[in-house]
């Protein structure tokens, strides 16, 4: 038996194992290419004249471990995803008032490269200690006592005059700001939600009336405490669902029914898409109702499961309803049917109704004409009548149409 170079894209033949010909029993080492990994070798066995998977589990990308968190700036994904490998990120972070990024990519031995971490300027002093002019500037503020810089760094927009120069971390009773002084904050990663006061005040006490507000990192809550639904993530990683993921639900268990939305994603504010979903234990219903001018399209049951459907089909000469409120079906939801359909009428014209009016059919001579909802039907004035009233062709609209009238 020769040998094959390759069963997936993701495999190749060790060296090692490699010969012109291979006899029953031989065995055949693969080794994931550039870029894939796997936790077991992989070994495929000749039996009978075919090559069988012997041991070992399936080639998958290489991991890079979470980027770490950026001074003043924040990465976006440019391509890939679940930060496997080819995956590549951008940075982006500001250095004195101009915006900067570097690219990193995900490759055999972790990221290309480290990020740098560029800090923004505060007010600088004069010979006096304070600047000389008042404008609005971003100054870059991490606190020591928090572990992770991503919940901790904010953005502080101070005035900078005579009065003020960068604040004390433990209030302002050992700083330069006097009662009446104000603190706006915002967060400078954009992935970042701030907790607590966006303004604080100087108080005569020499206080902050507020604690200093944290930023920390944008995520949803897990708050579902259902054990029979079953939930999965994407991406599929452990930790806080960022903005973007999204949960898929499905029922453990037969004999129930999810009520709400299959999917939900998380969004910018830390919220859901839609609320999380529930599992419910599915109720029957009973045989389908009767729909005026209708009738089932086969045999019905005396009972039906959630989710299973009827489907009608409307009498002759009716037409069915297509809007978008009207199908022609009747779903079963929970011990209830629901749907809507509609069989719209046809019109019919006598004959003593258009010898009342001087008319006649143009095309044909019967004593009864059926028009289906939508269709025309067109007249003619009886010899040595003309028209006064409405045009010789009118047109069916759900069992009503107008008669024109000669004389």
């Amino acid at each position: 038996m020769t040998a094959t170079t390759s069963f997936f894209n993701s495999l190749t033949v060790a060296e090692n194992s490699k010969k012109n010909n291979y006899s029953d029993s031989d065995k055949l080492e693969y080794n994931c290419v550039h870029g894939y990994v796997s936790p077991r070798k992989i070994i495929y066995k000749c039996s009978d004249n075919k090559w069988i998977k012997w041991r070992g589990e399936k080639c998958s990308f290489k991991r890079c471990k979470l980027p770490e968190d950026i001074l003043n700036g924040h990465y976006t994904i440019e391509s890939g995803r679940n930060f496997v490998f080819g995956m590549i990120i951008s940075a982006i972070y500001f250095s004195s008032y101009q915006m900067m990024n570097d690219t990193r990519t995900c490759q055999d031995g972790g990221w290309d490269i480290q990020l740098l971490n560029y800090q923004l300027p505060a007010c600088e002093g004069t010979e006096n200690g304070f600047t000389d002019f008042e404008e609005l500037i971003r100054y870059g503020h991490k606190r020591k006592d928090r572990k992770k810089s991503a919940a901790s760094r904010i953005s502080m927009y101070l005035q900078c005059s005579k009065h003020t120069i960068p604040i004390d971390i433990n209030g302002c009773i050992v700083s330069p700001y006097k009662p009446g002084h104000i603190l706006v904050f915002r967060c400078t990663d954009v992935n970042l939600k701030m907790h607590g006061q966006r303004t604080i005040e100087c108080l005569s006490n020499g206080k902050w009336d507020h604690p200093y507000p944290i930023c920390g990192e944008v995520t949803c809550p897990l708050n579902t405490t259902e054990n029979n639904i079953k939930m999965e993530r994407f991406p599929d990683l452990e930790g806080p669902v960022k903005p973007g993921y999204s949960l898929t639900f499905s029922c453990n268990g037969q004999g129930l029914v999810l009520k709400g939305q299959r999917e939900i994603t998380c969004q910018s504010n830390g919220e859901w898409s839609s609320p999380f979903p529930e599992c419910l234990v599915s109720k029957k219903c009973g045989p389908p109702p009767h729909v005026n001018n209708a009738d089932t399209v086969e045999m019905t049951k005396k009972e039906c499961n959630t989710g299973e459907r009827v489907e009608y089909m409307c009498f002759n000469k009716y037409t069915l309803d297509s809007h978008p409120a009207f199908s022609k079906y009747l779903t079963c939801q929970q011990g209830e049917w629901r749907g809507n359909i509609k069989c719209l009428m046809p019109c019919s014209v006598t004959v003593g109704e258009m010898d009342e009016r001087g008319i006649e059919l143009a095309f044909a001579d019967q004593q009864k004409m059926f028009a289906p909802h939508d269709d025309h039907i067109t007249f003619k004035c009886q010899r040595g009548k003309v028209s006064v009233g409405f045009a010789l062709r009118q047109k069916c609209n759900d069992g009503v149409i107008t008669l024109p009238v000669c004389a």
